[in-house]
């Protein structure tokens, strides 16, 4: 009789071991899959913001192009109209002068 209490202890000390064992495993589990999913989120929003940081880049980079483009030609139009001004007053100096000659 001694015999099967001490077997029957041993078995329900082995069975609450293995279930302490068992919810500690499982425990660490969850944890550990939320510890992954919280990276995971860290992750894509890490993505997120990367994309969208480029992309503001990009589209300041292409207004600062638009603008330096849109200054340039406005300075060679600016040049053009100067420099057909000057071609007419210099014809027309010309002109006024070989009218004063004759």
């Amino acid at each position: 009789e001694k015999e099967a209490q001490e077997k029957a202890q041993r078995e329900e000390k082995m069975r609450l071991e293995k279930e302490a064992k068992d919810k500690a495993d499982r425990e660490a589990q969850e944890k550990a899959q939320r510890e992954e999913k919280i990276t995971a989120q860290e992750k894509a929003q890490r993505e997120a913001q990367e994309k969208a940081d480029r992309e503001e880049k990009i589209r300041l980079e292409k207004e600062a192009k638009d603008k330096a483009d849109k200054e340039a030609q406005e300075k060679a139009q600016r040049e053009e109209k100067m420099r057909l001004e000057k071609e007419a007053k210099d014809k027309a100096d010309r002109r006024s002068t070989r009218g004063r000659k004759d």
